[in-house]
Formats: structure tokens, sequence, C-alpha cells
């Protein structure tokens, strides 16, 4: 019988392989890595003086509130800050300078980048301070007031170097109620007052003396306000009359005597064309009272201003006579 040799022979679909993998090979390229983002920008600051020199020692850069950096008379500093708007100040100059455009600025500090702010500070003719051989001295001031009605304006730090004549060093800040300063005095012995201190409050010390050598100096002064009572103040009476009055009122406003007084108030009120307003808790002293938004038909006789003292506990009564007319 004869051999029948049969061969299989298997078909396989490729379709259904599944591909074979690269053995080590990675299946997308690498991240590219990131350039960090700078976090902090500079500010360059830079003094000019002219005329005599009455700041030898230079001054006192300070950010928010803060010394951060010493300068020359003529020279400049850089600093590293945070992004966003600071406030810079240049402390320490002497009230013999003039300061143009001012010793307060706010500047925005962009990160990555350096802004710039010049001040420029012109001293008169004078005889000046002799150089001291010892560092200028850091002198800090604190104020801390208590009680009741305390006073919104602040104050006034000044400070002399003793003994006062033609060859002293003066120089002054304002200061917050309940704040603190800090500025770089020349070595010597100074006098500190405290001034602008409402009538209602008082001092433990006005006037401080000390010594500035060669480590920092702190001085503090104390005031406690007494509560201004409400019937310590101005009463302001309208009395309208004539054709057409004005219909919607006038505006009283108050302010202190600055020929009298050392301390500031300020009040703006509503007043009827025929009415009464009080103004309440007006510190002892002496004040303007202003009639106005009077209309042009009208006319305050004898005039739309008052002057007029406050007492202790007492209400001072202010009385503007308004006549109108009808145009013709």
């Amino acid at each position: 019988m004869p051999l029948v040799v049969i061969t299989l022979v298997a078909c396989i679909d490729s379709s259904v392989v599944p591909p074979r993998q690269a053995v080590g090979l990675p299946t997308q390229p690498p991240a590219t890595p990131t350039t960090p983002q700078p976090t902090t920008g500079t500010l360059q600051v830079t003094v000019f003086t002219t005329g005599a020199e009455l700041a030898p020692y230079g001054y006192a850069v300070m950010i928010d509130g803060a010394i951060a950096s010493l300068t020359a008379p003529t020279g400049a500093t850089t600093l590293v800050l945070a992004p966003g708007p600071h406030e810079v100040r240049l402390g320490g100059i002497p009230l013999d300078c003039t300061r143009a455009d001012g010793d307060l600025r706010t500047v925005n500090v962009t990160a990555g980048r350096e802004s710039v702010e010049s001040f420029q500070i012109d001293c008169t003719a004078r005889d000046t301070v002799p150089p001291d051989t010892m560092p200028a001295v850091r002198v800090a001031v604190t104020v801390a007031t208590t009680g009741a009605d305390l006073d919104a304006s602040g104050y006034f730090v000044a400070f002399e170097r003793q003994p006062a004549g033609a060859r002293t060093y003066r120089t002054g800040r304002e200061v917050a109620a309940n704040d603190s300063i800090a500025l770089m005095l020349p070595v010597g012995s100074f006098d500190v007052h405290l001034y602008g201190i409402a009538p209602n409050c008082s001092a433990a010390q006005e006037l401080i003396r000390f010594e500035a050598l060669a480590a920092d100096v702190l001085v503090k002064f104390t005031v406690t306000c007494a509560a201004i009572p409400d019937g310590q103040g101005i009463l302001v009476t309208t009395v309208t009359t004539g054709e057409s009055p004005d219909a919607d009122g006038y505006t009283v406003t108050v302010v202190n005597d600055a020929d009298m007084n050392s301390e500031t108030f300020g009040s703006t009120q509503a007043v009827g064309a025929n009415g009464s307003v009080m103004v309440k808790k007006v510190p002892a002293g002496y004040y303007i009272v202003v009639l106005s938004g009077v209309a042009k038909n009208c006319i305050v006789v004898p005039s739309a201003s008052a002057g007029t003292a406050v007492g202790e506990n007492r209400t001072s009564p202010v009385k503007f006579q308004v006549l109108c007319f009808t145009p013709r």
C-alpha cells in the first residue's frame, strides 16, 4: 500500500498579533526643565544733597516704616524687596533742608527687575554741624496713648542737639497716637519734644533729654486722654428769610483756628435752611465755622464765617442769618 504523507500548514493572521515593545527605550521624550521665576526685585535709592552739608552722616532709608539701609549725603543704596508696592521714606533730613517732591514715596517693585527712586535734598548755606568722629546712632521713639477720644491727628516729634545755637542739628517727624518711628542722629546730647497734644490729653513728659552715643537709643512718650463730653462743642443755628429760600439747606464746616491752635480739628455736617446742628466732642480751643452751599439768590449776613472759642464742658453757639430774594 502506498505511503501518503499529509503536511499541515498553519496560517496566522498577523493583524491580531500584538506589536513588540522596545525594551529599555522611553515611550515619550523627557520633559524640558523649567527655569525658576524670580521672587524678588531690587530697588536702588539715590540721594543728591546740594548746598551746605547739614547732614554729614547721611540719611536713613526706611522701607514700610523700618530702617533698611543708610546712605551718604550723596550716594546710592540697593535693596532687595518682595514684589508689590512699598513705602519709601528718607529719614534724618535736617529741618533747614528742603525736599524736592517730599521725603515719602510709594514705589512698585517688580520681580526680576530693578526700580530706581531718587531724592533731591537742598540745604541752605549756614554754619553747619562739624563732623563727629563717632558713627551715627539709631534712635527710636515710641508714643503710647491711652484713654478716650484719642488724638486722631497724632503728634510731631522734634529733635534738637544741645547746646542749641547756630551750629545745632534739628530734625523732626510725624507720629501717630500709638506708633513708633526710627531715624539716624549724630552723636551728642539731644532734646526731643512731643508737639500737637490735644487739649483733652496730657503727656507724662513733653520734653525728654537723652544722650546719643554708640548704642541704639529708645525714647518713649506716654499720653493719657480724657473723654470729651458730647455737650462740649459748637451749636450752629441757621435762620433763612426772604423770597425763594434755599430748599436743600447748607453745609457747616468747623476747622481749628491756625493762628491760635497747634492741634488740628475738622468736621463737616449738613444743616437745614432753618435749623440747628451740634458739632460734638470738640477739643477746647479756638475754631472757625464756615457756612457753605448757599444758593446764588441768597446772601449770609454779615459773613459766611465766624470764629468761636470752645471751653471745657461748654457749648458755644454760632448763628448765621441768610437773606434770600427772587432774581429779577
